[in-house]
């Protein structure tokens, strides 16, 4: 098989598994994937992997291994990504930086338009459809890596009018948990993602 093809991503429904390496992914993180991993004890869930349909199934699961090889999950992820913004008025997508805190130099030389944060955490977010693309792409420019976990969250009104380039407080942070409605957290060597609808 030609390396350069591309293969196409599926999403296929997972087992009950994935979800204790969705819990490990979380719980590295901060403040807002606390009270998100507190949501989901009280919510019904399906996960679906981003992976090539033919995928094996002893493949399937093995999600801290790469090798899914030459496929379209990038673009895949962004069209989602962008799908959700542009048909929600009240949608909210959040990037989880939980590496890096707000006094870390690179903030001091860079000028993060849609950087918001909590005590001492970094988070991105998009909200303005017609910018969605530039904003995604921003968001992940401004990550110390690979973005690992990334939150979809249907909100109200009132909160899109909040002042998101300030410190978000501790009811900003319980809101934004509440009303979240799917969570990707990268799988597979950082190769593609788990997608988690919260039902």
């Amino acid at each position: 098989m030609n390396a350069d093809i591309e293969i196409l991503i599926s999403e296929i429904k997972m087992t009950n598994e994935a979800m204790d390496f969705v819990i490990k992914e979380l719980s590295q993180s901060k403040s807002l994937s606390d009270h998100i991993m507190k949501v989901l004890r009280e919510k019904r869930i399906e996960i679906y992997a981003l992976v090539p349909a033919n995928i094996v199934n002893q493949r399937l699961y093995a999600f801290e291994t790469g090798g899914l090889g030459h496929t379209n999950s990038r673009e895949y992820f962004l069209f989602t990504l962008e799908k959700f913004i542009m048909g929600n008025n009240y949608g909210i997508i959040i990037f989880d930086d939980w590496i890096k805190n707000k006094n870390d130099p690179y903030f001091k030389n860079h000028e993060i338009e849609n950087m918001i944060t909590y005590r001492d955490e970094v988070y991105f977010y998009v909200k303005d459809a017609p910018r969605a693309n530039e904003l995604i792409l921003s968001s992940r420019r401004s990550l110390s890596g690979y973005p690992t976990l990334i939150y979809l969250i249907n909100v109200k009104e009132k909160f899109l009018n909040h002042n998101l380039t300030k410190q978000l407080s501790k009811n900003d942070i319980k809101f934004l948990s509440k009303n979240i409605q799917e969570i990707f957290v990268s799988a597979y060597d950082n190769e593609s993602y788990l997608r988690e609808k919260i039902l």
